[in-house]
C-alpha cells in the first residue's frame, strides 16, 4: 500500500503554506509596527502637551504677579520697597521670556500659532503702559499712576490671562482631537488584527495578544493621566472657590434676569445679609431705591459690546443698602462671562466708607485747628481773601476782621500746665462760636490769638458790640478741674469796605490795633482808622 502524502512533504502544500506564512507575517508586522507608531503618536501628543502647558503656565504666572507687584507699588509708601519691588517686575519679564522660549520649543498647530501672536502682541502693547506705571510709581506720582494702573495696565494684563486660558482650551481641544483620531486609528487596527485571526489563527493570536497588552497598559496609563487631570481640575476648581470665599472685596454675581446667583462672604459682611437671604433674589436688594430704575438701564447697555468695554476699564463709586437700610459707599467693577449660552455679570464690590472718613479726616486736619477745631490760619486767610473778592463786586456790603489775643494766658500755661492751658483755649474756642452768628468765620491762628470775621455788617458799631461781648465773656470765670481761672482779652479791629486793602494790610492793620490795646492797659478794644494809617505811614506815634 502506498504511504499518504505528508503535509509537509507536497512541495504545493509546502510553498503555499510558505506563501501564506510570509503573507502572515508581513501582515502581522505591518499591524504590529503601526499600533507602535500610534502609541508613539499618542505618547509625543502627550509630551508635546506637558511641554505647552508649562510655558504657558509660566507665562501665566509671571503676568499675574507682574500685575500682584505692580499693585504692591502702589499701596507701598517706602520709596525703597518700590524699588525692590521694580527688581522683581524684571524677573518676571524674564520669567515669561523663558515661559515662551518653552512653548515656542513645542510643537503647535497653526491654531495655537495664531493665538499665541495675538497674546504677544498685547504683551508688547501692555509691556510699555506697565513700565510706564511703574517709572511714575518711582516717581511717587500717585495720581498719574493710579490712572494708568487701574486704567490700562491691569485691564490689558487680565484680558492677557484671559487669551492665555482660551489659548489653554484651545489647546485641550487640539489634543482631544488628536486622541480622537488616534483612536479611531487604533480601532482600524484592530480590525485588521480580526480579520488576521480569519486567516492565520496562530500569527492573529499572537499579534493579538501583543496589541491588547500594549493597549490595555496604555488605557491604564491614560485611565491615570484622566485622573490626575481631574484631580487637577478639582484642585483648580477648590483653588477658585477658596479665592472667592476669602477674597476681601465682596464678590456678588446675577443672571440675565437680575437674580443674585453668587454672594461670596466678604458680601455677606459688607451687606450683612446671610447668602441664603438674598440668592436668586433681584439686586435692587442690595441698591438704594433711588438706584433700580438706573441699574436696570445699566445692565441692559452691559448687554454691547461697546458698553462693555467702557464699563469693564473703569471702576465706579455707587451707594450699597445693608440689610438695616444704611447706605454706604462703595467702588465696583464689573464684568461678563457666558456659560452654556447664559449670560453672568460678576460685580467686585469694595466699601470704601474708611477711605471716605480717612479723606474727611484729612480735609479736617488740613482746614481745621486739631486742638479747637476752628479754622486754622491757611483756611481763615482763604476766607478773607473771598470775602474781599465779595466786597470788590458789592462795594456797599461791609465786613470787619477782629484780631484777639488772651490777656494772662501765659500765666496760666506757667502755673497749671499745658492740659490746663488747652482746655482753656478749646473753652475759649467754643464761646467765641457761641457769640458770633453762623456766617460769620472764627480761626485760631496760632498760641493764644485768634480771628474773627463779621460779615455783612450793617454799620461799624456792631463790631464794637460784638467785641464788648466777647471781652465780657472772656473775663468772667472759668472752671476747669478744681481751678477758677480769670483771663482777659485785648482785640484789634479794622475794617474792609468801599477801598478795602488786601488780606496782608487788613492783618497788619488789625494787628497795629490790638498792640494799642494791650498798651491800653488790656481788656479792651482799639479800631483802626484812616488817622491811624497816615499816622502808621509817616512813621507818627
Amino acid at each position: 500500500m502506498e504511504k499518504p502524502k505528508s503535509f509537509f512533504r507536497d512541495q504545493k502544500h509546502l510553498l503555499g503554506l510558505v506563501i501564506f506564512g510570509v503573507i502572515a507575517g508581513w501582515l502581522s508586522i505591518i499591524i504590529y509596527n503601526s499600533s507602535i507608531s500610534l502609541y508613539s503618536q499618542a505618547e509625543s501628543s502627550i509630551t508635546q502637551m506637558q511641554i505647552k502647558r508649562d510655558g504657558i503656565a509660566a507665562m501665566m504666572a509671571a503676568a499675574r504677579y507682574r500685575s500682584t507687584l505692580l499693585l504692591q507699588m502702589y499701596i507701598q509708601q517706602d520709596i525703597f520697597e518700590r524699588d525692590e519691588i521694580n527688581s522683581k517686575l524684571n524677573q518676571q519679564a524674564n520669567r515669561f521670556v523663558k515661559g515662551k522660549q518653552i512653548f515656542e520649543g513645542a510643537q503647535r498647530s497653526q491654531s495655537e500659532i495664531a493665538a499665541f501672536n495675538d497674546i504677544l502682541k498685547l504683551v508688547v502693547i501692555n509691556q510699555p503702559i506697565q513700565e510706564k506705571a511703574a517709572e511714575l510709581l518711582m516717581a511717587n506720582d500717585m495720581q498719574s499712576a493710579g490712572r494708568v494702573l487701574f486704567n490700562e495696565a491691569l485691564p490689558n494684563q487680565v484680558l492677557i490671562i484671559e487669551k492665555f486660558e482660551a489659548l489653554l482650551d484651545l489647546m485641550e481641544k487640539d489634543s482631544r482631537s488628536d486622541l480622537q483620531k488616534l483612536s479611531g486609528l487604533l480601532s482600524e487596527t484592530h480590525d485588521s488584527v480580526f480579520l488576521l485571526i480569519g486567516l492565520v489563527v496562530f500569527s492573529v493570536i499572537f499579534a493579538f495578544v501583543i496589541i491588547m497588552n500594549r493597549s490595555r497598559k496604555r488605557e491604564r496609563e491614560l485611565q491615570h493621566e484622566v485622573s490626575l487631570r481631574t484631580k487637577e481640575l478639582q484642585v483648580a476648581h477648590n483653588r477658585t472657590r477658596s479665592l472667592i470665599e476669602n477674597a476681601s472685596d465682596g464678590i456678588v454675581t446675577i443672571d440675565s434676569n437680575q437674580l443674585i446667583v453668587m454672594f461670596n462672604p466678604s458680601a455677606e459682611v459688607m451687606f450683612q445679609y446671610f447668602a441664603e437671604e438674598v440668592l436668586n433674589k433681584p439686586l435692587s436688594k442690595l441698591l438704594p431705591e433711588t438706584l433700580g430704575a438706573g441699574h436696570n438701564q445699566h445692565v441692559e447697555e452691559f448687554r454691547y459690546e461697546a458698553a462693555q468695554a467702557r464699563m469693564m476699564d473703569a471702576r465706579s463709586e455707587v451707594s450699597g443698602r445693608r440689610k438695616n437700610g444704611s447706605l454706604f459707599p462703595a467702588e465696583i467693577s464689573i464684568s461678563k462671562s457666558v456659560i452654556n449660552g447664559e449670560m453672568f455679570f460678576t460685580a467686585f464690590v469694595r466699601d470704601i466708607t474708611e477711605r471716605r472718613e480717612a479723606e474727611a479726616e484729612i480735609h479736617r486736619l488740613a482746614m481745621y485747628d486739631s486742638l479747637t477745631g476752628l479754622q486754622n490760619r491757611h483756611n481763615f486767610e482763604a476766607r478773607l481773601d473771598e470775602s474781599i473778592v465779595y466786597q470788590q463786586r458789592f462795594p456797599e456790603q461791609v465786613f470787619g476782621l477782629l484780631l484777639l489775643d488772651l490777656d494772662l494766658f501765659k500765666q496760666v500755661n506757667d502755673s497749671y500746665g499745658h492740659p490746663v492751658g488747652d482746655e482753656l483755649l478749646r473753652i475759649v474756642a467754643r464761646l467765641l462760636r457761641e457769640n458770633v452768628r453762623e456766617v460769620d468765620d472764627v480761626g485760631r491762628l496760632g498760641g493764644d490769638e485768634f480771628a474773627i470775621l463779621l460779615k455783612g455788617l450793617p454799620d461799624r458799631n456792631e463790631a464794637k458790640v460784638v467785641a464788648r461781648k466777647l471781652i465780657e465773656t472772656l473775663s468772667e470765670p472759668h472752671q476747669i478741674e478744681n481751678y477758677s481761672l480769670t483771663i482777659g482779652a485785648s482785640i484789634g479791629i479794622t475794617f474792609c469796605s468801599k477801598s478795602c486793602a488786601d488780606a496782608s494790610t487788613l492783618f497788619r492793620q488789625a494787628d497795629k490795633m490790638l498792640y494799642e490795646a494791650k498798651n491800653a492797659g488790656r481788656n479792651t478794644f482799639r479800631i483802626f482808622s484812616s488817622e491811624d494809617n497816615a499816622a502808621h505811614l509817616t512813621g507818627r506815634s
